[in-house]
């Protein structure tokens, strides 16, 4: 049996429970292969601090003064790899909180290989060791992100892959409706990064047009009649959001400033899993052109008329609203979804344990 340890910031092997036990508000992309892992034979070691205490508070501290992030959390699972002879690999899902052990591996303390996932392009302020180059394997989510990791970080080829990242179509599928969708309002959900002042003035000048907000950290007060915002957000309300994503004209991801990473992803992908079309801030992160991928439109950043022009061809053009939807479908479907991720990240790691 192949044995890897997984580093995590969060239980995720208590999220794995939670799914075998029913819990419907779960997501498996939560777990970024862990349950693939166990399921195709793997015996996965999760390493994650739960308890901080104060002694790991301070190690953390320390760790972050030599820019290294979650340290005590890299520290177990250094020790673990050390102490099981039988542990092939370690991964983790999150490229930052790996630092520490890149380095460890650079330097030749650490023997067994690393494998890690990229999100964004390094935005979190880390080491200024070039440890990334001591990774074995960067799987970068996306070839856009990839392209700007490399351009960051230098990354060498060999070091360095993307596989595609999705939603996960078991869990959104619970919320597929057999009556047709009724696209009378757009939907807009999300909390970083978010233009939503920009979004609700353009909604103003479009009175015929209904906006519904979900976010627990929007709070403008003046809003004019076609607005709603929803605050009381949790993770019970997933159910309430992909409802809204499948009877929506089109799911809105408004971006107030560019970024190094990317803001919006799991919106994008679970609306793409609902057959939903987006409107997204054309930022240089982004995992997906909307409209190469089409299935929807970009707008520049700040651009209110852009917005506008493109809320009235999402809402009055039904022929064009209907292909963008069909093109989400397919794409969730044959390319964007975390069980075909799942299966490209075990092959990836397999390679890696065999070299």
């Amino acid at each position: 049996m192949k044995t890897i340890i997984q580093v995590s910031d969060y239980p995720i092997d208590d999220i794995y429970s939670s799914i075998k036990g029913g819990a419907k508000i779960e997501r498996h992309n939560a777990l970024y292969g862990y349950d693939a892992f166990i399921e195709a034979g793997y015996k996965v070691i999760p390493v994650c601090n739960k308890k901080r205490t104060f002694f790991s508070s301070i190690i953390n501290y320390i760790g972050r003064k030599f820019g290294f992030l979650n340290t005590y959390t890299q520290l177990l699972a250094f020790w673990k790899a050390m102490t099981n002879k039988d542990v092939k690999l370690i991964y983790c899902h999150i490229l930052q909180f790996a630092s520490f052990l890149s380095f460890l591996r650079r330097i030749g303390v650490l023997r067994i290989p690393v494998l890690c996932i990229s999100h964004d392009v390094l935005s979190e302020e880390t080491t200024k060791l070039e440890v990334w180059n001591g990774i074995d394997k960067v799987v970068c989510l996306g070839e856009r992100t990839m392209d700007l990791c490399v351009a960051k970080a230098n990354i060498p080829e060999r070091h360095r892959q993307y596989i595609n990242w999705g939603a996960d179509l078991k869990f959104t599928r619970q919320y597929k409706q057999e009556t047709p969708p009724t696209r009378d309002f757009f939907i807009a959900t999300g909390v970083a990064n978010r233009d939503y002042e920009l979004l609700i003035d353009v909604f103003r000048d479009l009175p015929d047009l209904k906006l519904i907000i979900y976010s627990s950290n929007c709070n403008i007060i003046d809003l004019p009649s076609n607005v709603v915002i929803d605050r009381n957000m949790s993770r019970s309300s997933m159910s309430k959001l992909l409802y809204g994503y499948y009877n929506a004209i089109a799911s809105l991801i408004p971006l107030k400033k560019q970024l190094d990473f990317c803001n919006g992803a799991t919106i994008l992908y679970e609306s793409m899993a609902m057959s939903c079309p987006v409107i997204v801030t054309n930022a240089k992160a982004n995992l997906l052109d909307a409209e190469k991928e089409g299935i929807g439109l970009n707008v520049p950043f700040g651009d209110k008329s852009a917005w506008k022009k493109s809320l009235l061809k999402m809402a009055e053009d039904m022929d064009f609203r209907n292909k963008c939807s069909q093109k989400c479908a397919e794409l969730a479907n044959s390319i964007y979804n975390y069980d075909l991720f799942c299966k490209e990240l075990i092959d990836i790691v397999d390679k890696v344990i065999e070299h």
